[in-house]
């Protein structure tokens, strides 16, 4: 049944121009609502209930896009936090524990790594990292005995002499103190006096040192010499060696601060094959512990502080990644090598000596 508008009354009220106008308006109104449109709304209504039936008909879609509907409504209408709670924990944040409030979280970050920094003792010590990444207390800055010498005397064989090394702990002590240095060492040498490039030997050639490094051999070893005991003289055996070396630093060199360094753990490898280990008995029965671990009692003995170089913590020659970076032919450190040996004997002469 078609709608009929009411459009008579309106010509007491306007001219018939305008009237004409008005009942057109309501001409398309009604043409909209006409039984033969309705058929073509009511086609409209039923594409989309075909639409809507489809969905329903795969819940687990209809789910999926409610889900993603609903967390998008929820995100615009009820985030997690108020603008007014996250500005209130931004300014929390920016109160350091002092008190203080900083004028960015990034500044009230560093603001703690420097109270840290203030009231933590390692903070206020000198920091090294060497060639091989190590981080350490550089006591090679903290040692007065370092820093203050003048004249430094080092006698020992080739690890002191520094073969294999373009830089050995020595040149690494002078570059720290500014001091001369009296390296006599040589290759090969033996504690024992059984020539003119002993260790023995070597200790009559330093004088007038403020500060003297002796360095414990593996050749005495090697070459079968008996350990020893303390009156033993320099030709009898190491340890005696050993006490006649020291009388004659301290003699030649009556101010000086000494310092003994053992030999280090040793590998020595052809390419892959490992021709002995520090563990490695010669014909006495006797391996390199067994002569350092004298040596050490002899340092309690005569009160010299010692660096002991004989502990996996600092040498592990049986690992080819150390050997690599530290000490390629597992006998001689090299350069790296050499900086590890150089902090460490500053350690001990900074405990001892100061």
């Amino acid at each position: 049944m078609a709608i009929q508008l009411v459009t008579d009354q309106l010509s007491n009220v306007v001219d018939d121009k305008f009237r004409s106008q008005f009942v057109g308006n309501f001409k398309v109104i009604q043409d909209a609502l006409n039984e033969n449109d309705w058929e073509t709304i009511k086609s409209q209504v039923d594409d989309l209930e075909k639409e809507v039936n489809q969905l329903i008909a795969q819940p687990e879609q209809l789910e999926a896009f409610k889900n993603e509907l609903w967390g998008e409504i929820r995100a615009i209408v009820l985030p997690d936090l108020s603008p007014l709670q996250i500005t209130q924990e931004v300014l929390t944040f920016r109160t350091d524990s002092q008190g203080q409030q900083q004028a960015s979280m990034s500044d009230r970050l560093m603001a703690e790594i420097n109270y840290l920094k203030g009231s933590t003792e390692i903070w206020q010590r000198p920091i090294t990292v060497d060639d091989a990444g190590r981080i350490s207390t550089d006591y090679l800055v903290l040692s007065t005995t370092v820093k203050n010498a003048k004249n430094i005397g080092i006698i020992g064989d080739s690890v002191a002499h520094g073969h294999l090394a373009d830089v050995n702990f020595g040149d690494i002590l002078v570059k720290a103190s500014g001091a001369k240095i009296n390296n006599v060492s040589s290759s090969g040498a033996h504690m024992m006096n059984n020539d003119d490039n002993s260790i023995y030997a070597q200790s009559k050639q330093i004088a007038g040192c403020d500060l003297v490094i002796i360095q414990g051999t593996d050749d005495d070893w090697l070459a079968n010499a008996p350990v020893g005991i303390k009156s033993d003289d320099e030709k009898t055996s190491y340890i005696g060696a050993f006490y006649r070396v020291v009388d004659n630093i301290r003699s030649l060199n009556p101010q000086a601060k000494i310092i003994v360094m053992t030999a280090t753990l040793q590998v020595p490898v052809d390419g892959t094959t490992i021709r002995r280990t520090d563990r490695t008995k010669n014909d006495l029965g006797k391996d390199l512990h067994d002569y350092m671990d004298a040596q050490k009692l002899a340092c309690t003995d005569l009160n010299l502080p010692y660096a002991d170089f004989m502990q996996p913590a600092l040498f592990q020659p049986m690992n080819p990644a150390f050997r690599k970076k530290m000490m390629p032919e597992g006998l001689h450190p090299n350069s790296v090598g050499h900086q590890l040996i150089a902090q460490e004997l500053a350690k001990q002469l900074y405990y001892f000596y100061g």
